[in-house]
C-alpha cells in the first residue's frame, strides 16, 4: 500500500510499489568473494541515499499527478512526456540547482532499477534544464578564492579585537577554517570529523592531514599547507582549550576533534556550514558553505591558471575511472594540492594577478580586508550588515 504523503516531500522507501522497492534492494545487495552485488553496491551509503531520495520524490509526483501506474515497471513509468512534466511542476517551486540533482538522481535510479535500456536522454534534459530554467534567488558571483583566504587570514588577525577570551576563540577558529577550506576544500562533513593524531599529526617537525573523501572514498595525504601552521598551532595551543573548556548543559564529550564548537562539544557539520556562512554573508553578501569553495577553487585554477586545470579533480576528490584510482590519486593530491597553494600565493602576492580586477567592482564584492587590517574587519562586523552575525551556539 502507498502511503501518501505531502506533494513536495520524497516517498520513503518502505512506501514504494513492491516492485520499484525489490528492484532498489537488489541494486543495494553488498557484494562478497563470489558476487559482485547489486548495480549500486560499491557506491558510499550517503550517495545511495541520495538517489534514493530523489526517486521518492519522482514517486511522490507521479502519485500526486496520478500517474503512478503500479502495474507498470519502473522502466516503463519514465518517458519522455512525463519527465517533461515532472519538470514543468518542479520549476514552479524549485531552483535550477534543485531540478539538476532530481534528474541527476532519477537518472542514476533507472541505471539500477532498468538498466536494459538507454537513460542518457534523461542527462539531455539536465543540460536542457539548466540553461532555460532560472533559478529562484539568483545568487551573488562565488568570490575568488583568494579573496576567501584573504577573509580567514583576517578574522584570525582581528581576533584579539573581541572582548572575551571565548569570543576571540570563535573568530579565530572560524577563521583557519575560512582559510584552510580555501586551500584544500574539503566536504563538510569531512573537515568536521578530523581528529588530532589520527587524521592531524606532526610528523618529522611538518603538520600532516591525511584520511578518506566520505563520497568517493579517495584517499588523501598532504602536508598542512605551510601559510597556515604557524596559524594552527596557535589555534591548538591558544584557542581550542579556551573552547574545549566550556561547559555548556548540552557539550558533549570531544574526544580529539580538531574543531571545538562555543559550548565545549565538537563542531559537527551543520555548526560548521553555519560559522562559514554567517562570515562570508556578512562581507560578500552571500551566505557561502563549505560546498560552494569547492566551486571557487575549481573557477579560480581555470581562470587564473587554465594550464594546470587537470589539478582540479585532484583537489575535489573526485574519483577516477581507472580501476586502483583510488590509491593512484594518494598519490596526485598531495602534488595537486602543493601546485594549488603556489598559485593562490602567487595571486596574494600579485605575480598572478586576476585577469580583468576592475570587473570584481562590478559585482557588488566589497574588497577581502588585509590581514594585517584588523580595525578595517572589526568596523565591518559592527555594521548593520554584520550585526546579525550570530555563534555556533
Amino acid at each position: 500500500m502507498i502511503v501518501a504523503v505531502p506533494p513536495r516531500l520524497c516517498l520513503p522507501r518502505t512506501n514504494w510499489p513492491a516492485e520499484h522497492r525489490q528492484l532498489w534492494e537488489e541494486a543495494l545487495r553488498p557484494e562478497t568473494l563470489r558476487d559482485d552485488g547489486g548495480k549500486r553496491a560499491r557506491f558510499k551509503p550517503i550517495s545511495n541515499r541520495k538517489v534514493e531520495k530523489g526517486y521518492g520524490r519522482w514517486l511522490s509526483w507521479l502519485a500526486h499527478t496520478g500517474r503512478l501506474d503500479t502495474a507498470l515497471t519502473p522502466g516503463d513509468l519514465v518517458t519522455r512526456k512525463a519527465v517533461d512534466a515532472y519538470i514543468h511542476d518542479l520549476g514552479r517551486v524549485n531552483t535550477t540547482s534543485t531540478l539538476k540533482n532530481r534528474l541527476q538522481e532519477l537518472y542514476e535510479a533507472m541505471l539500477a532499477l532498468a538498466p536494459d535500456k538507454d537513460w542518457r536522454w534523461i542527462l539531455r534534459v539536465v543540460t536542457k534544464g539548466r540553461s532555460h530554467h532560472a533559478s529562484r534567488k539568483k545568487r551573488a558571483e562565488i568570490p575568488e578564492a583568494v579573496e576567501l583566504l584573504e577573509l580567514g587570514l583576517a578574522l584570525m588577525a582581528s581576533a584579539d579585537l573581541e572582548t572575551t577570551p571565548r569570543k576571540a576563540a570563535m573568530r579565530y577558529r572560524d577563521g583557519l577554517i575560512i582559510a584552510f577550506l580555501t586551500l584544500f576544500p574539503l566536504r563538510r562533513a569531512d573537515l568536521a570529523a578530523l581528529q588530532l593524531g589520527q587524521n592531524v599529526s606532526q610528523e618529522t617537525g611538518k603538520w600532516r592531514v591525511r584520511g578518506t573523501h566520505s563520497k568517493t572514498d579517495q584517499l588523501f595525504d598532504l602536508l598542512w599547507p605551510e601559510i597556515l601552521v604557524p596559524m594552527l598551532e596557535t589555534y591548538l595551543s591558544v584557542h581550542r582549550p579556551v573552547l574545549k573548556q566550556q561547559r555548556k548543559r548540552w557539550a558533549q564529550p570531544i574526544g580529539n576533534a580538531l574543531w571545538v564548537s562555543s559550548d565545549g562539544s565538537s563542531l559537527g557539520p551543520e555548526r560548521l556550514y553555519v560559522c562559514v556562512a554567517n562570515y562570508t554573508a556578512a562581507v560578500f553578501g552571500d551566505r557561502i558553505g563549505p560546498h560552494r569553495f569547492r566551486h571557487s577553487a575549481a573557477t579560480s585554477v581555470a581562470v587564473n591558471a587554465p594550464e594546470h586545470v587537470a589539478i582540479i579533480r585532484v583537489i575535489l576528490g573526485h574519483a577516477g575511472h581507472a580501476i586502483g584510482g583510488r590509491y593512484y590519486n594518494l598519490a596526485k593530491t598531495s602534488q595537486a594540492a602543493r601546485r594549488f597553494q603556489q598559485i593562490m600565493a602567487r595571486l596574494r602576492d600579485g605575480t598572478l594577478a586576476f585577469p580583468d580586477d576592475s570587473n570584481r567592482d562590478c559585482q557588488g564584492v566589497p574588497p577581502p580586508a588585509s590581514p594585517s587590517d584588523t580595525t578595517a574587519i572589526h568596523v565591518q562586523e559592527a555594521s548593520p550588515v554584520t550585526a546579525k552575525i550570530t555563534s555556533d551556539g
